[in-house]
């Protein structure tokens, strides 16, 4: 992505977060809009005509024909648009993908989503994200993000089903839209992994390679607290590897992905050194914004059942 596309979405979030604001202001008559804007979207669906949509002019009407329900009461419709390949069951709209839950909470769910919930999910994600990023950037007179480079930890895995919508989980949508705005200086090999491979030290010996990284990212704290700590365990072995431009042969990965990697690794033997004397002096302290002095964001879920991980990251990530 060129830094010209890069920047225009970053000011397409500023407005975004901008809009998000507003309507924030106007919560109830906003969530009244959507509602009745979906109720009549989906009044002639299987699910619209069970609860008569199509007489649903309130709130009161909704909140009286539509019971409480959980993902267990859509999960019937689910299975025939999987299995099945049946339409119009619970929306009107096509459904581009499934998304798998992350099962932290239970067994994996899979959910339908349209394009215009992919394209809120964009605009969320990304654009609105990141445009609070370059403003907090602006803010403190630091680098913006269309100079940033970073390692995003993401990985795609996208299936399919028996009439051909894609699932996964609903970050590789994201890792798959050609406008996703972020540089990630991860091989391709590492983000769309067709070979199974040792991820923490790879992923790791790209991203410490890098000196100038200014973002880290994760879809969930634990993964990153995993990646963090290999460095802090295993920093030698891949200090060795930068300094030599290979994969150490202890490395699990295919062997054909190890030539494809190896063959874009150049010996540093500078950058080792650097990380080394790092790591010396500082391996049971905040050694993380030493490796990458530019380090400015890590973006991660870290919320409820994660929140541990975040406090198990803050000292060896914050000085």
């Amino acid at each position: 992505m060129s830094t010209g596309t890069m920047k225009k979405y970053i000011e397409e979030g500023i407005r975004a977060r901008e809009r998000m604001e507003e309507a924030s202001r106007q919560g109830k008559s906003i969530s009244m809009e959507t509602l009745m804007r979906l109720i009549r979207a989906n009044e002639d669906t299987e699910y619209g005509k069970k609860y008569h949509f199509r007489d649903i002019r309130s709130y009161a009407d909704y909140a009286q024909r539509v019971p409480f329900s959980a993902y267990e009461d859509y999960e019937p419709y689910i299975e025939r648009m999987l299995c099945y390949g049946q339409k119009n069951l619970l929306t009107a709209d096509e459904v581009v993908y499934y998304a798998h839950t992350s099962g932290t909470s239970g067994a994996s769910k899979m959910i339908p989503c349209t394009q215009s919930a992919l394209d809120i999910l964009f605009t969320t994600v990304f654009q609105r994200v990141f445009g609070l990023y370059e403003l907090t950037c602006r803010s403190r007179g630091e680098i913006g993000m269309p100079e940033c480079k970073g390692v995003n930890l993401m990985e795609s895995r996208i299936g399919y089903t028996p009439y051909g919508v894609a699932h996964g989980a609903i970050s590789e949508t994201l890792n798959h839209s050609e406008e996703t705005p972020f540089y990630n200086i991860l091989p391709d090999e590492l983000v769309y992994p067709s070979a199974e491979f040792d991820r923490r030290h790879l992923k790791m010996l790209f991203a410490l390679r890098e000196r100038n990284l200014s973002f880290l990212m994760s879809t969930f704290s634990p993964t990153l607290y995993d990646m963090i700590i290999y460095i802090r365990q295993h920093w030698r072995t891949l200090c060795d590897d930068i300094e030599a431009g290979k994969i150490n042969a202890e490395v699990a990965v295919d062997p054909k992905l190890r030539k494809r990697l190896e063959a874009i690794l150049t010996p540093d033997p500078d950058r080792a050194a650097e990380i080394r004397a790092t790591m010396e002096s500082h391996e049971n302290g905040a050694f993380v914004p030493l490796l990458w002095p530019d380090l400015k964001r890590i973006a991660t879920v870290g919320t409820a059942t994660f929140a541990p991980f975040i406090d198990q990251l803050r000292p060896v990530s914050w000085q």
